[in-house]
């Protein structure tokens, strides 16, 4: 059975399956999407888009094409109340047309101060949005969308989630992999019930209207507004004693839905559609069906948990709602926009353990909020009292119609001008939002109040050149009124692998003062579904604010809140380890290095599986599901040169380390390419090396394989036209070329803390940290001048080792060394040269130190320093073809004839000469 890995399965490709597809790969997390129905949805629903959702959709740049679509631009989109639709109008609340909300001319009913923000409510069909939601998913490579494909059994296997698939044409079944599964798939879920999770609330509550078994029936008719003879309307609801029924405006023109009740002691099949619409219009018309479809009211139902292990629920699969207030979409789109940015977090790396617990905890309590909000409207209107004399003629009827009318008229107020149910999510009591003494705004679903309290909506400012909505970024914001200092801010954000921008307000004017009114404070952090985390002084702790924020704050290193190991992109990361007495470096943080040409360094590292991200004048190298930048590359238009190492430390080894670099007069600039922050010195080989404040990115255990989770009757291997894409997990070491091995050795132990794992004569030594890495976070090999030798990249398997080889030389890039095993450090190994002669290397299996304990150090002969087993080693493979820093040039003796083992036999020798290196400006290195 055919397997596709991923990180996130989503079953059900609805607006709630699509909406969480745009989140996720707009982060660049991969997620396959499973929807059985190919064409989408053929029949009108989910009219009322909420100020909200328009809100996340604005966030996505697409909020003016779903604004474009619905009624035309200069229908009223009135809700109008009549004893018939042709007969007495009762109440009617006025909404303004989108062409007049566009250009903020007339707010109807709504009131203008009502609604603060840039999106007010649209009225427009799922069945035209679903197209975009589509489109905007399709822009995003990480989205592998599957119409037609139908999700036949989940199951959460502890390590990953298996989704079986069988496509609707009747294809072959296959399976899904993936990290997480997200149920989107409606009221008779598939995931929840895998997940063993039942609804709970109220359900088939009996009503005149809105309760029980209802009916829609979609239709077009030529005359039927002209019959009607009302301003027109985006709703008409007939109310009388003997046929209620509620018809929407499609189109503004001949299009259009009709809702009823199928009476007690009656069936679907017992209704004419015809007949119902004459009954409710009260008058003859053109009536041409299209479509009807049944369907049931009276429910207020949310799901037990939205979350169990691995497997999530959302929309629909989450909670039940009976339309009114039009809340069960736009909670929909809520629920994923929360979740989505803490899947990213999860997969990421920089999501803490209490990240994912904190969306049932956030958005179970808004989803009974709102389906109870929903119950009370229905309440309202099918169970609003109808005088039997409604539709007669005199005084005692008009009478009659007038106490309706104003019934009516109080409901509509109450059910459609809800701006505190929209605007007014907030999250009191999460545990990723910061605690404040002072007592929340009031929750009330007619009155918004504009407020900064933490947990609230993030709030509508209008500045000059637009909305302060639209300068949030797409992840973290840190907002600052003033000219506050940002720095701490920006390296706790670093060191912690959180994705953070910083807006300072104070660039407009008087924008400052009119921001600073509504957030009340000197900084405000707000989350990636902008809703505020933290507001506060601009000097207050950073990393403590941010740990919070991503769930890392209270629960315990390696838990989630239920107890369960946290998932990360390599569990030998999930818990930091320490020596308990030693003063050492504890990762390489990033290497700094320049090439001729950044096109051609994202192409050979895109091919080798890294995750290449490209600023206006840099590459920065990530893998897959890690928040560690390991590598920045600069464009230079020479040589490949290395520029410098940032090495990571603990927050309480900095003065340490400061008074060890100041006394041993070690100290230096900072590199033009580098963080000027930090502590700066050079290295015995003229090397500009950095010390950070970092989270430990070198694992706290042994890397274990990759979870194989190939059936144990299925074919254990793939074609090799089906072959997985490798992406490495995490950097592992880096070997540097230097003149003097021995004196680059007692540098790294005397001044940085790291130990010696292995060496080899004077020609190669790994080092190690003692908190705990790796048998070598560095090494060095004797060259006659500094550089770069290779990158190593953790991968999960022997396979992943030898399908990296064959996916690089299926991209040209077929100069390179194994499959192999190492001696030093047992890995297994293969080596895909660069475009400039260095190397990139795939590594799986390599020994690992333990923190605070030993390592039985050894010099060994130069025969068991290489290889175990494996192809013979390149003749040039220790080449050095970056400039020889000392001469100014590049280096150019001719080139070695020999093996590795041969250089280096040659050197032990030789004693102190210089294995050769070599450059070659006009050689063709591919």
């Amino acid at each position: 059975m055919d397997t596709v890995m991923t990180d996130v399965a989503i079953v059900g490709g609805g607006p709630a399956g699509l909406m969480l597809a745009i989140e996720l790969g707009c982060r660049g997390v991969r997620c396959v999407l499973l929807e059985e129905d190919v064409d989408g949805p053929d029949f009108p629903k989910a009219n009322a888009t909420s100020s909200r959702t328009m809100e996340h959709y604005r966030r996505r740049g697409f909020s003016a094409e779903i604004r474009a679509l619905g009624l035309p631009p200069d229908y009223p989109q009135d809700v109008v109340y009549c004893t018939r639709l042709a007969g007495h109008e009762l109440a009617r609340f006025r909404i303004p047309s989108r062409a007049d909300a566009a250009a903020g001319v007339s707010f109807g009913d709504y009131g203008e101060q009502a609604w603060p923000t840039p999106e007010l409510p649209h009225r427009v069909q799922q069945m035209v949005i679903e197209p975009i939601l589509r489109k905007q998913a399709a822009r995003y490579a990480s989205v592998d969308a599957r119409y037609g494909e139908r999700a036949s059994a989940v199951e959460d296997r502890g390590n990953h989630v298996r989704v079986t698939v069988t496509p609707a044409n009747g294809g072959p079944a296959w399976q899904v992999h993936a990290r997480y599964a997200v149920g989107c798939d409606g009221p008779r879920s598939l995931v929840r019930k895998s997940m063993g999770i039942a609804y709970s609330g109220q359900s088939q509550e009996a009503r005149d209207f809105f309760g029980g078994q209802m009916l829609s029936f979609y239709f077009r008719s030529s005359d039927l507004a002209q019959v009607m003879g009302k301003r027109p309307a985006w709703q008409y609801w007939a109310v009388n004693p003997e046929q209620r029924g509620l018809l929407v405006s499609i189109d503004g023109a001949d299009t259009w839905l009709l809702l009823v009740q199928v009476p007690p002691g009656k069936t679907a099949a017992d209704m004419d559609g015809a007949a119902l619409s004459r009954a409710v219009v009260g008058a003859p018309h053109d009536f041409r069906p299209i479509a009807t479809m049944p369907w049931s009211a009276g429910y207020a139902l949310v799901a037990d948990t939205l979350a169990k292990g691995r497997l999530f629920l959302a929309g629909d699969a989450a909670h039940l709602f009976t339309p009114t207030g039009g809340m069960g979409y736009n909670t929909s789109i809520d629920d994923v926009v929360n979740l989505g940015w803490k899947l990213a977090g999860a997969v990421q790396g920089w999501g803490g353990p209490g990240l994912l617990a904190s969306y049932d905890l956030e958005r179970r309590p808004i989803a009974l909020r709102n389906t109870a909000f929903a119950r009370r409207m229905a309440d309202s209107i099918g169970r609003v009292p109808v005088d039997a004399q409604v539709e007669a003629d005199g005084a005692e009827a008009e009478a009659a119609r007038a106490r309706l009318g104003q019934a009516l008229a109080l409901h509509v107020a109450s059910e459609f001008n809800i701006p505190g149910l929209q605007l007014g999510v907030r999250y009191d009591g999460s545990p990723l939002v910061a605690a404040e003494d002072a007592a929340p705004p009031p929750d009330e679903p007619n009155r918004y109040v504009q407020s900064a309290y933490p947990g609230a909506r993030a709030p509508h400012v209008a500045l000059p050149g637009g909305p302060l909505f639209d300068r949030f970024g797409p992840d973290f914001t840190l907002m600052v009124m003033g000219d506050g200092e940002v720095a701490g801010w920006q390296a706790a954000a670093d060191a912690l692998g959180v994705p953070l921008r910083v807006l300072r307000v104070a660039d407009a004017a008087d924008a400052d003062a009119a921001v600073r009114q509504v957030y009340d404070a000197d900084a405000v952090l707000i989350r990636p579904d902008h809703h505020v985390a933290w507001r506060g002084a601009v000097d207050a702790d950073p990393a403590q604010i941010l740990r919070r924020a991503v769930g890392s704050g209270s629960a315990g290193a390696g838990t989630d809140a239920m107890g369960t190991r946290a998932d990360v992109a390599d569990p030998a990361i999930a818990n930091t380890t320490r020596h308990r007495t030693a003063l050492a470096v504890h990762s390489v943080h990033r290497v700094v290095y320049t090439v001729p040409d950044l096109d051609e360094a994202e192409r050979f590292y895109v091919a080798f599986g890294l995750d290449v991200r490209r600023r206006d004048d840099r590459l920065d190298l990530y893998t897959d599901g890690h928040p560690q930048c390991w590598a920045t590359i600069h464009a230079n238009g020479q040589p490949k040169r290395l520029q410098t190492v940032v090495y990571g430390i603990f927050e309480d080894d900095v003065d340490a380390f400061a008074r060890r670099i100041h006394d041993r007069g070690l100290a230096c600039p900072p590199h033009p390419l580098g963080d000027p922050g930090g502590l700066w010195l050079r290295d015995p080989d003229g090397l500009p090396v950095q010390l950070v404040v970092a989270r430990k990115s070198s694992p706290g255990s042994k890397s274990v394989p990759t979870p194989q989770v190939l059936d144990a009757d299925g074919r254990g291997a793939h074609n090799r036209s089906g072959g997985p894409v490798v992406r490495p997990r995490r950097l592992s070491h880096v070997l540097r070329f230097s003149p003097d091995v021995p004196r680059m050795t007692r540098f790294s132990e005397d001044v940085l803390g790291l130990r010696l794992s292995d060496s080899a004569a004077d020609v190669i030594a790994f080092i190690h940290t003692p908190h705990g890495s790796d048998h070598h976070l560095v090494a060095f090999a004797k060259a006659s001048h500094p550089g770069l030798h290779h990158m190593s990249w953790d991968v999960g398997s022997v396979n992943d080792v030898g399908w990296g080889a064959e996916r690089m030389k299926a991209q040209g890039y077929d100069r390179g060394w194994g499959v192999g095993r190492h001696f030093l450090g047992s890995n297994f190994f293969y080596y895909v040269r660069d475009p400039w002669g260095s190397y990139a290397e795939y590594s799986f299996d390599i020994d690992y130190v333990s923190a605070d304990t030993g390592w039985p150090t050894g010099d060994h002969a130069l025969a068991d320093s290489l290889h175990v087993w494996g192809p013979d080693v390149p003749h040039d493979f220790i080449t050095n073809f970056e400039v020889n820093e000392a001469a100014q040039e590049p280096h150019t003796t001719a080139p070695d004839t020999g093996t590795l083992a041969d250089t280096i036999a040659d050197a032990a020798e030789k004693a102190a000469a210089p294995a050769t290196d070599h450059f070659h400006p006009t050689k063709d290195l591919a």
